[in-house]
């Protein structure tokens, strides 16, 4: 059966769309935000995916705790990361993704972890050699410090083929002066010794993309 991570699950779309391709796939999916967490439990229950283990947390570079920047929808982050989001800081678990990997391999890593995407693949190294399939939605919040060059040669290190979108504006970084300073892109990677350059995983970023999702909001 297909192992797959889910980090930054939200309300969990991703999830139900990989349970639904998958149905024997054992999958594990972290959300931060303890409102958010609640509706994603609330949402595999209801539709089916009472399996799909969700787990209130946030993927870092270490386990314990770290403030986490709620801001209420699909946006929040850790606030070392955050940048001029808006959001209500809480202090919530964080669990090493490192520590995952270590344990064993791994057929897809999905990652929405709004700009920690650098520290957290960096941190992995050559634990990365476990994932199989990257589907990463890659952030950058500060203009003068982009980050998407170092989290492509971490994915070359770990034997990556990439493909990746363009970069497009976010609204939930528009700063104090109305400018919008956050980007965002998704890219899907495989490792070589897994999928042929040329494979569709690596041709389509968008095969991971979720059609037509079946969910059920909490009241």
């Amino acid at each position: 059966a297909p192992r797959i991570i889910d980090g930054g699950a939200n309300i969990g779309l991703a999830s139900l769309y990989f349970k639904r391709l998958y149905p024997l796939a054992r999958i594990t999916a972290f959300e931060a935000d303890p409102a958010i967490h609640a509706v994603l439990a609330d949402n595999l229950r209801r539709n089916g995916a009472g399996d799909v283990e969700a787990v209130q947390a946030a993927l870092w570079t270490e386990r314990g705790e770290v403030d986490f920047r709620c801001e209420g929808a699909d946006s929040g982050a850790l606030d070392s990361v955050a940048g001029s989001l808006r959001g209500t800081v809480r202090r919530v678990p964080a669990v090493r993704l490192r520590d995952i990997l270590d344990k064993e391999p791994v057929d897809l890593l999905k990652l929405d972890i709004e700009g920690a995407e650098r520290a957290v693949l960096s941190d992995c190294g050559a634990s990365l050699r476990q994932v199989r399939t990257l589907s990463l939605d890659l952030h950058e919040f500060d203009p003068s410090a982009r980050t998407t060059p170092d989290v492509l040669a971490v994915l070359e290190e770990a034997g990556f083929t990439y493909a990746l979108d363009d970069l497009q504006p976010r609204a939930a970084g528009v700063d104090d002066e109305g400018r919008n300073t956050a980007c965002a892109c998704l890219l899907v990677a495989a490792r070589e010794d897994h999928v042929k350059v040329g494979d569709a995983a690596i041709r389509d970023p968008g095969l991971f993309a979720i059609e037509q999702p079946v969910i059920a909001m909490s009241g």
